[in-house]
């Protein structure tokens, strides 16, 4: 009879570890299920947030191929840029939805042309001006306080200097004292200067507000200049202006504010008009529109009252039509508009789009950013990420 309760009590036994092991077993099998589920939610959440964000970026595009359309926008927006959402372009995206900033490439400073006196003028001094210049350009011959291949040669991961324009901003890190320099994430920037204040992208096609052809002073005649200026200028003007550019041949446009027979508001009406290059394209023109004071100040000719001022123009007045319409600044002196205005624009040809696709529910988000170059209206893709 012992043996017999020994033996029913070490089956019970058996059966209870059993019974426990299928519990454990069917417990683990519920909570993989539940995270097989969750994980497949999450995988399901991230595909809608990723063409959320898509949708974002083909639907703004479309809208910037419009004449007239968000770049308009964009221009009143100023240095912050214009936030759009999917409720604003009329997209029904399901369970998600999107935003979206669009900026202006122009209203960021490139480093690929920026001269030195634009950068030291944000950094604070020569070191990094004279170490992006050697970077950039194409000889090894050394900047007073730059550094070239010897340098990176020597460090312990060795590359060489680019020698040629940069391909991305991010190529900052490689140049010698500017992670040192520069915050490369949103966020605090603990006293660094934000990357995001440059670009490699920006360039203006060297036509006027109507999209024609500017006309070149140096070698246009009396009769054509008469044909495109004659509207503005009268005959004794346009005397004065051949003459100026026959005998000083000026480098620069904004150099006809010397000619003393042109008021400023003859020069600003006209100043669109005239080119002295015949290069269509001309690259590294910040935007006035869009520039942030920080990036005018910096420009040489400027400081950071002048900057304060065309910002405080535009805020109150609507963008500037052309880089013409700075000579309204009460404070821009004839000097200042000689310096500064070459280096200007006041239009828009590349955007950099950033767009955030996410849930109703919280879920996300899903980032894409896009630089897009929308010359002449027709798109090219110039860098993507997400």
């Amino acid at each position: 009879m012992t043996r017999l309760h020994q033996e029913r009590g070490s089956a019970l036994i058996v059966a209870l570890w059993v019974l426990t092991a299928l519990i454990i077993l069917a417990a683990g099998l519920s909570l993989t299920a539940r995270t097989e589920v969750r994980i497949a939610r999450n995988y399901t959440e991230r595909i809608r947030c990723r063409w959320a964000a898509r949708a974002a970026v083909e639907a703004t595009l479309l809208k910037l191929k419009e004449p007239e359309g968000l770049s308009v926008s964009v221009m009143e927006e100023g240095a912050g840029g214009l936030t759009l959402t999917s409720e604003d372009l009329g997209l029904d995206m399901g369970e998600a939805e999107f935003s979206i900033v669009i900026e202006d490439e122009s209203g960021r400073v490139n480093v690929n042309t920026a001269p030195a006196e634009m950068l030291e003028a944000l950094f604070g001094d020569s070191e990094a001006s004279d170490c992006i210049i050697d970077w950039r350009d194409a000889d090894d011959t050394l900047q007073p306080s730059g550094a070239e291949t010897d340098y990176y040669s020597g460090l312990e991961t060795p590359y060489r200097a680019r020698n040629a324009s940069l391909l991305t901003v991010g190529e900052l890190r490689l140049i010698k004292g500017m992670t040192d320099r520069l915050a490369f994430s949103a966020g605090s920037t603990d006293g660094l200067l934000p990357v995001d204040l440059f670009t490699v992208y920006s360039h203006d096609r060297n036509m006027n507000a109507a999209g024609t052809k500017r006309i070149n002073i140096l070698t246009a005649d009396k009769e054509a200049l008469t044909t495109a200026l004659g509207d503005v200028l009268d005959e004794k003007k346009i005397d004065a202006l051949v003459k100026f550019a026959t005998d000083e041949k000026p480098a620069q446009v904004a150099e006809i504010i010397d000619v003393t027979e042109l008021s400023r508001e003859d020069i600003k009406s006209i100043y669109d008009l005239l080119t002295v290059s015949d290069e269509e394209d001309i690259k590294g023109l910040i935007n006035i529109n869009t520039a942030s004071s920080a990036v005018l100040a910096a420009v040489p000719g400027l400081d950071e009252e002048t900057a304060e001022e065309i910002t405080t123009y535009r805020d109150e007045n609507g963008p500037f039509a052309d880089v013409g319409g700075i000579l309204d600044i009460s404070g821009l002196s004839e000097d200042a508009f000689r310096t500064a205005a070459p280096l200007l624009t006041a239009r828009s040809a590349v955007y950099r789009l950033t767009a955030s696709g996410f849930m109703h529910s919280g879920g996300g988000p899903f980032a894409i950013t896009c630089v897009a170059d929308m010359t002449g209206g027709t798109l090219k893709i110039l860098y993507w990420q997400e």
